[in-house]
C-alpha cells in the first residue's frame, strides 16, 4: 500500500498466494481491514481470514492487531 504522511510511504501489509483473489480491503472505525479466502489444494472447503490494522502515527506504519473482530461490518 502507498500513502502520504509528510512523505511518500510504502508498506507491504500482507503477502501470500490465494485461490480466490482479489483480497477485499475496507476501513471501519479507524481500522484498515483486509479479507482474503484461502483454499486447501484439491479441496472445496475454503477459509476466510480477516486481518485488522491500525495506523501508528509515531512509527508512520500500519500495525496488525491481534484479531480481526474490529472489522465486523
Amino acid at each position: 500500500m502507498e500513502w502520504h504522511d509528510g512523505a511518500k510511504r510504502t508498506q507491504t501489509i500482507y503477502e501470500g498466494i490465494y485461490d480466490k483473489p482479489p483480497a477485499k480491503v475496507w476501513g471501519v472505525q479507524g481500522h484498515l481491514c483486509v479479507s482474503m479466502q484461502a483454499c486447501a489444494r484439491y479441496e472445496d472447503a475454503c477459509t476466510v481470514q480477516v486481518i485488522a490494522y491500525r495506523y501508528d502515527a509515531g512509527a508512520r506504519s500500519f500495525a496488525e492487531l491481534e484479531n480481526g473482530r474490529q472489522c465486523s461490518r
